[in-house]
Formats: C-alpha cells, sequence, structure tokens
C-alpha cells in the first residue's frame, strides 16, 4: 500500500517494502531515485523494513514502524513547501540489556554523471571541489551541482545535535551511490530508552547556492541559530605590535583606544579591541580566572570599564576544553578529560610556545588535556569562568581550539577521545556541545561567543559567529623555532589565499543564517605587505562581510594604507554573496575567484564584480550580462574601482584580465543619458556606504549629491558624463575623455568639513 507526499514539485512515495521514492516532477537532471534507510548496531547492519503498512498522518508526512535488531521504532517522511524531503528514524530498546548503537543512515542512489561535488570539512580547513564520480567523504552535507543542466542536488542532515554526521559518495560513470550516515559511536542505548536520530535532509533546485542556503536555514531552524545583533568589528594586532615581549598588552590597548578615536574610527563602526592571549598568566591556556600581572596590571575589569568609556568593547581569547598538562592539573582534572583509547586521558601535543615557554626546547613546551564538555566539573567551571568575564565587563570572546573537546568528531583522529563511563552523552558532537551549552549560559544572551579551530557547524545555537577557514592574514610574535622566525608576516602565501578563497565562496550562505561568518583572525594590509596582497585581502573583505578585526598598529599606520582600511568601513552586510564559478574552476585547474554581490539603495542599484587571481599567470575571463543576471538587452558600464578606470560598455561581453596575484573590482550599473553617479572611493562598494542619495534635476540641469563621512575625511566621485555635456564650473572637477567610448568621466574631490556633504554639480549641454 504504502504512501504518497507531493509538493514543490516533488513527489515521495514510500512502497511496501519500505523504500522512499523521491522524484523531481520537473524532469531535472537531479533525480535521486531511491532511499533505503537502514540501522547498524553491535549486532549488525540492516535496512529498515515496515512490521505493518506505512501510513499518511496529514498528507505532509508519512511513517512506517520497524521492529528489527532487538529495536523497535517508526520512519518518519516529510515534505515541505519547496519540495525538501526530510527523514529520521525514531528507536528504542524494548529489550532487557543495552544495545550498542552504531549508526543511523540512509542510502541513496543517484545518477552523479557530469556532476560536480562540494564536499565539505568538519572545520576550517580547505573545502574541495571535485567531479561526483570520484569517491568522497563530505562532513554533513554535500553538494552536487550539473552544470549543464542548471541542476543541482544537495545531500545532508539539518540536525547536528548528537551524532557526527557524514555523507560518502561512490560514483562511477552513469550512475553512483550515496550513504548518509549519522555515527553515535557505540552509543549504549539503556532498556526503555527512547531515541531520534538526527535529521537527513534532501532537496533539489535550479539554484546550487540558493539550495545550500534553504538547507542552511532548515538546519538553523532544528538547532535555535544565534544571527542577530552587531558585528564585533576593531582590532588585535598582531601583524607589527608584539605584546608578548616588548610593551604591555594594557599599554598597547590604551594607545590603540586613543588612535581609534584620532583616526575616526569609531564612526565607520569599530566597537571592539580583542586582546588575545595577553591576559593569561605566562600566557597559559586553562588559566582564565588569573591575570597576567605585567600585561595587565590594572587588571581586566578596570581595562573593559576604560574601553567602555570610550565606546568600545573588550574581547579576550580563551580555549575552553584545554588544561596544562602539568602534575598539579592532571591531578585536578582527572576524571574530567576525554579518554584515548587506552582508557588514559587524552592529550593534545600542541607545544605551546608563547609565554614563559618561547624559550623551550619545542620537544619540551608545554601540552595540554583535553576537557570532557558532559563532565560536571567541566561544565561548572566553563560556566563560571564566563559568568565571571560578564561580570568584569567583557564583551566578545574567541573560543579557540574547539577540537580539543570534539572526541571523534575532530578531524585530528589524535583527538579522537571518548568521554568518561558515567557520562551520558554521544561521543562527539553531544559532549561538545554540552560544554559549550555551559559556556553560553555563564556568558549570557549579550556576549559575543566565536568559535575556531574546531566543529564548524556543531555549535549553531550556542555560539554567535564561526571562523569559516584556516589563519588568514595575521601577524604572529616573534617566536624562536619557528619556521618564520625572525619575520612577523608571510609575503606570496598563496595556498593560504586559495584556500580561504575557496571556503569564504562555499560557505558564503551560512552568514546570518547559521551564525556570523568570520573569513580570517584578521585583516592586515599595512607596508611592507605588497599592496596587491592587501588589495586582495581588504577585496575579499568586501565582498564577504563578516567579523573584522584589524592586525595593523594603528598608531603608525601608512597613510595609503590606512585609506585602504577605511574603504572596508563600515562593513555592510545587504546584497547576498554570489560566486559565478563554485562548480567549475575546478575544471581550469583553479579556486573559485568569481565574486558577485549586488546592491540595491532608493537612488539606484548596481552589482559589484570581484576577480581574484591566485595564480602565477595572468587569467582572461569571457564575461556577458547574463553572468550578473542582468538584461542583455540593456546599456551597462563598468567601472575597475583599483584602477580608477571607466572600462566602457559590457554589450555583447567582455574579455577581463587579471593580473597574476592581484585583483579586480568592477562596478556594473545602468549608463544614463545625463550625468550620473559612476563611482566613489569612499568605500569598497563604491556607493552603499556614505552616499545617502543622488538627484538628476533634468530642467536644472543639476546632480544633486548628499554624503556622509567623519568629519576630516576625503576622497573623490567618479561621474559618467555622456558626450555632450559639460561641467559648468571647472573647480567642482576634471573631465576625462575616455577614447572610444559615449562617456567622459569627471573625477569630483570630497573634503568634509562636517559629517553631510552635500553637492550640487550643474552641467550644460553643448551645442
Amino acid at each position: 500500500m504504502g504512501f504518497s507526499l507531493e509538493a514543490g514539485g516533488t513527489s515521495t512515495r514510500l512502497d511496501d517494502a519500505g523504500a522512499i521514492h523521491v522524484e523531481r516532477l520537473d524532469g531535472m537532471a537531479a533525480q535521486v531515485g531511491i532511499i533505503h534507510c537502514f540501522i547498524e548496531t553491535a549486532g549488525g547492519r540492516e535496512r529498515l523494513h515496515p512490521a505493518r503498512p506505512a501510513e499518511s498522518k496529514d498528507g505532509e508526512r508519512g511513517a512506517f514502524h520497524w521492529r528489527q535488531l532487538g529495536l523497535v521504532g517508526e520512519v518518519n517522511v516529510s515534505v515541505d513547501s519547496q519540495g525538501h524531503t526530510s527523514i529520521h528514524v525514531d528507536l528504542g530498546n524494548e529489550g532487557d540489556e543495552q544495545i550498542e548503537l552504531l549508526s543511523v543512515g540512509m542510502e541513496l542512489s543517484a545518477g552523479m554523471d557530469g556532476a560536480a561535488c562540494l564536499v565539505n570539512t568538519v572545520d576550517q580547513s580547505p573545502v574541495s571541489i571535485i567531479p561526483a564520480t570520484d569517491d568522497f567523504d563530505s562532513h554533513a552535507f554535500t553538494l552536487l551541482q550539473w552544470p549543464d543542466s542548471e541542476s543541482a542536488l544537495l545531500v545532508g542532515f539539518s540536525s547536528l545535535l548528537r551524532a557526527t554526521c557524514h555523507v560518502y559518495g561512490t560514483g562511477d560513470e552513469g550512475g553512483g551511490r550515496l550513504e548518509a550516515v549519522a555515527d553515535y559511536h557505540g552509543y549504549l542505548i539503556d532498556v526503555g530508552e527512547q531515541l531520534t536520530s538526527e535529521s537527513f535532509w534532501l532537496g533539489c533546485g535550479i539554484d546550487a547556492q540558493r539550495l545550500l542556503g534553504q538547507w542552511a536555514d532548515a538546519l538553523a531552524s532544528q538547532h535555535g541559530a544565534l544571527t542577530s545583533g552587531d558585528l564585533p568589528v576593531g582590532w588585535l594586532g598582531w601583524a607589527w605590535t608584539d605584546a608578548f615581549a616588548g610593551e604591555s598588552a594594557e599599554q598597547l590597548i590604551l594607545e590603540t583606544a586613543e588612535a581609534i578615536a584620532e583616526l575616526g574610527l569609531k564612526e565607520l563602526g569599530f566597537n571592539t579591541i580583542w586582546s588575545s592571549l595577553t591576559n593569561l598568566p605566562q600566557v597559559t591556556p586553562g588559566k582564565g580566572f588569573e591575570v597576567d600581572e605585567r600585561q595587565h596590571p590594572q587588571g581586566i575589569q578596570w581595562l573593559a570599564a576604560q574601553l567602555a568609556d570610550q565606546g568600545l568593547t573588550l574581547g579576550l581569547w580563551y580555549s575552553a576544553f584545554w588544561k596544562p598538562d602539568t602534575t598539579d592539573e592532571r591531578e585536578r582534572w582527572l576524571g574530567a578529560t576525554l579518554l584515548d583509547a587506552d582508557g588514559a586521558p587524552l592529550r593534545q601535543d600542541k607545544r605551546w610556545p608563547y609565554g614563559e615557554h618561547v624559550d623551550a626546547a619545542p620537544e619540551k613546551r608545554l601540552g595540554f588535556l583535553c576537557l570532557d564538555g558532559s563532565n560536571s566539573q567541566v561544565r561548572q567551571e566553563l560556566h563560571d569562568l564566563f559568568s565571571c568575564w560578564r561580570e568584569w565587563g567583557v564583551g566578545y570572546v574567541m573560543c579557540d581550539f574547539l577540537e580539543a573537546g570534539s572526541g571523534p568528531l575532530a578531524a585530528d583522529a589524535a583527538l579522537h577521545g571518548h568521554p568518561q563511563s558515567e557520562s551520558a552523552a554521544v561521543a562527539g558532537a553531544e559532549v561538545l556541545r554540552q560544554g559549550l551549552k555551559a559556556v553560553r549560559e555563564g556568558a549570557g544572551e549579550r556576549m559575543v561567543l566565536l568559535g575556531s579551530t574546531g566543529p564548524l557547524l556543531e555549535g549553531v545555537g550556542l555560539l554567535d559567529a564561526m571562523r569559516v577557514a584556516i589563519d588568514y592574514c595575521e601577524g604572529r610574535p616573534r617566536i624562536p623555532a619557528t619556521y618564520f622566525h625572525p619575520a612577523t608576516y608571510i609575503q606570496d602565501d598563496w595556498p593560504r589565499h586559495k584556500a580561504v578563497l575557496t571556503n569564504v565562496a562555499a560557505r558564503a550562505p551560512f552568514h546570518r543564517r547559521l551564525f556570523k561568518s568570520a573569513a580570517s583572525h584578521m585583516l592586515t594590509v599595512d607596508e611592507p605587505l605588497p599592496m596587491g596582497e592587501a588589495r586582495i585581502a581588504a577585496t575579499l573583505t568586501c565582498m564577504a562581510p563578516g567579523v573584522l578585526f584589524f592586525g595593523d598598529d594603528l598608531r603608525a599606520i601608512h597613510p595609503e594604507r590606512l585609506a585602504l582600511l577605511k574603504r572596508c568601513l563600515p562593513v555592510l552586510e545587504d546584497g547576498e554573496l554570489r560566486v559565478l564559478d563554485l562548480f567549475s574552476a575546478h575544471r581550469h585547474g583553479r579556486v573559485p575567484s568569481l565574486l558577485l554581490r549586488r546592491y540595491e539603495r532608493t537612488w539606484d542599484d548596481w552589482t559589484l564584480l570581484a576577480a581574484f587571481n591566485l595564480e602565477d599567470d595572468a587569467c582572461v575571463h569571457k564575461l556577458t550580462a547574463e553572468c550578473f543576471g542582468l538584461d542583455p538587452a540593456g546599456d551597462w558600464l563598468l567601472f575597475d574601482f583599483h584602477a580608477r578606470r571607466l572600462l566602457g560598455e559590457l554589450g555583447q561581453g567582455i574579455k577581463l584580465c587579471v593580473p597574476a596575484g592581484d585583483v579586480r573590482l568592477l562596478r556594473i550599473s545602468r549608463r544614463r543619458e545625463h550625468p550620473w553617479l559612476l563611482s566613489t572611493d569612499l568605500h569598497l562598494s563604491q556607493g552603499g556606504a556614505s552616499v545617502d542619495s543622488v538627484v538628476w534635476d533634468d530642467r536644472g540641469c543639476v546632480l544633486s549629491v548628499s554624503l556622509r563621512r567623519a568629519a576630516g575625511e576625503s576622497g573623490a566621485l567618479w561621474l559618467q558624463v555622456p558626450r555632450g555635456w559639460d561641467l559648468v564650473d571647472d573647480a567642482d572637477g576634471r573631465l576625462l575623455m575616455v577614447a572610444g567610448q559615449r562617456d567622459h568621466v569627471c573625477r569630483v574631490p570630497l573634503d568634509f568639513h562636517d559629517a553631510v556633504l552635500e553637492l550640487s554639480l550643474r552641467f550644460q549641454r553643448l551645442d
């Protein structure tokens, strides 16, 4: 008998044998075929079969009961209004002894020939885009795109609350097989215990990035994602300052706060100064209640109050699941750590290079015990510490090295520990989340918590923000015995640039859906960093907004680089990031590099294209109006921001050449038959910030522009001036003829004597 559900262009049918048939009704290339649910225990692995006929519950949901492997339960299937299929398994132990649960999963048949596949990683390490016919292991979800048919398929889990979730792919020409597996790592189901599996999620569509956003919405709904509130934006330092061996952190922070005020950065969005590590005695993780008196002689609470008086928030750093592996700490935390395969306390041999450990030989440097987040002693300390910091006035904390508390969820197999025997939590995600829940409860609702160096998705609903890529754009203090010593910054690290750009492109839909994204620890742009690298980092910051900290010494930054820094501010979040070559760049041996963002204001709308080239040879892209989602019959102008150059009209398309190790940032806007705004150098968005209004008075031939920026700032506007028009007063700007084009360019200087600048530019028609 079975049942059938139909919604959003998808038909989902359950037959009497327990097979779930999912079919797109529009003939889309992304066809799934048949899904079989399975359970694996210590007694074996079996597909689930109905113990009695399946039934439809309300037209949108259906279920069948099963009884296998000593367990009994129900498979629940639903289809939402957009045609996405969700499946979860309820199971219970009605026997007389515990049952060891290994996994719950779905087997899927899918025609993957011709598709490209996004392989997700558990943490900040690089994702990859590969042919879907290759074998792969993708964390939490995988996303397939058929470039030639504009068809996409996402297979994954919309909850990650307890199990470690993977999607495995085995492909071959003309077909393929996917397995979505929720791994419970031998969790013991007690007699009489009921358990609901993680929710499996499947969706098809014509837009892969939109589909990923819809999956993220589903995950956010189940986890209660924390996405509201202001972005932390401010200063960290590290690149050209050294609070570890030089001036005290307190002195450096206070002087930087003065520089922030003098440079007008607070008016541009600065709200936080983050002191990373320096609050910890001897820079030793795990000692959060103590304060390093050399670094902070007045104390953290005093410093937080000083910054608050200036409208700034103090941020700190902490590794929630580390304790120093010393004799005293090992004795204190014995029984509260994760355990390795031999039952011994799990240890991460980090060879800590900071503080009092800096002069030690690497093999003698400090390692750390990995704490069990499900342990009551650990949870109590985390709650008390973050509650203390909240009372001190701390408003931002990076929770680093989450991998240490992640057990089998961690990317590093050496960290695959399991909780103590008295724990009732599933190893991995549930243990980690119990620890993070204690952090969240201690921190309260207002403190911003950012996760790093660990699972990206399992903290959703507990952490406000997440790093989405590896360390990037950051300097380091002088650390002996490191490969970059005595330098403090690494130039031309193109593999790192590529890894970060790929992750930012692939994970763009997560921002403000699952958390506030952070592309990197910080943004560093000052000399002696080459301008090309500075432009790349700053442009990526504009195209993929999120949590942002600057790494330069603001007390002595070069004026040209300060101007570049200011062009990143304020951080604008409107207009969702699109990636033109996310699923095609790998065909040419490159990483995704064409990022698109659309801005809409009451006075105009336009598109930004950032074309990155991280290779050692020039790259040429053929671009048309259709690439940007624009009407090919329209008149569109292209302005190159970094070159300050009008490229001309888009027409039937252009060939855009991007030099090696650089980026081009184009503004694509409608061409007018009268003078109009073409670009501005006040902000990389070229009008998204600082321009309040643009109005053309056809009768008086006057272009009125209202701008807003901090008093003392300066910059320029670039105007499109069609041939046949002239600027009445040459003092207002300089007119430049562009050979072979229908338009001239006019540069208008801007000087903000006050926060608001009103321009009225008179033009005249030429006979």
